[in-house]
């Protein structure tokens, strides 16, 4: 395996009205490709900021990020997007569908937004629905679906580009114990499918258990900087 993702000493501050509250100090790892790496820690710790960082949805007040010997810093405003869009897929916790489209449509708008053929989308969009469990569902809206159902449609559409790093925010965090235990499943079907490198936030420790490695992130004392 080689490295695909570098975390170079990241750190990040946000305001609460007049203090300045440090959420990050100093983070750094390594993600090699093909791995799955699982982030734990207490609510409030800065988990989802870090993932936050690493999708190109925030930027951090020092340190740098690498993917794919990309440097994130070197990136401007635009090409940030472009990056983003086409190195990496995310998961959250709400599923954020499109309810006026179907299910295979909904799996195959992000590689449509790319610009490829939308017979090529669809034909994707539908295999990858198969792959989680889908394939009765194909002509559904996801007011139609239960939520473990909308979620795996959630995760299709997440890597129907093929991104090099799959990013998931506390993807079961909203379902049953045993609907989410299904829906993690399918994702871990699909990372021997496609070969995923994932990082996955979550407070479960089952799915963090399932992971090759676990990174476990810990309390800073509040410092008003």
């Amino acid at each position: 395996m080689s490295e695909l993702l570098k975390v170079l000493s990241v750190s990040k501050t946000y305001k609460n009205g007049n203090k300045v509250v440090r959420v990050l100090k100093n983070i750094s790892f390594s993600l090699e490709e093909g791995e799955f790496v699982a982030i734990t820690g207490v609510s409030g710790i800065g988990k989802s900021t870090l993932l936050n960082l690493i999708g190109l949805l925030d930027t951090p007040d020092s340190g740098d990020i690498v993917l794919k010997n990309m440097p994130y810093s070197t990136l401007s405003e635009d090409e940030k997007s472009e990056f983003r869009n086409t190195h990496l897929g995310f998961v959250f916790q709400f599923h954020h569908l499109l309810p006026e489209f179907n299910i295979v449509e909904n799996i195959a708008m992000p590689f449509l937004i790319s610009g490829n053929n939308i017979d090529d989308a669809y034909k994707k969009a539908k295999n990858l629905a198969i792959a989680v469990g889908l394939n009765e569902r194909l002509t559904h809206f996801p007011s139609m679906l239960s939520g473990g159902e909308q979620q795996r449609v959630a995760v299709a559409r997440a890597i129907v580009n093929n991104p090099d790093l799959l990013l998931m925010d506390e993807p079961t965090g909203n379902l049953d114990p045993k609907t989410g235990q299904r829906v993690m499943d399918y994702i871990f079907r699909l990372r021997e499918m496609y070969n995923l490198s994932c990082i996955i936030v979550t407070h479960n420790i089952e799915i963090a258990s399932r992971c090759d490695k676990i990174f476990s992130m810990e309390t800073l004392e509040k410092e008003d900087v």
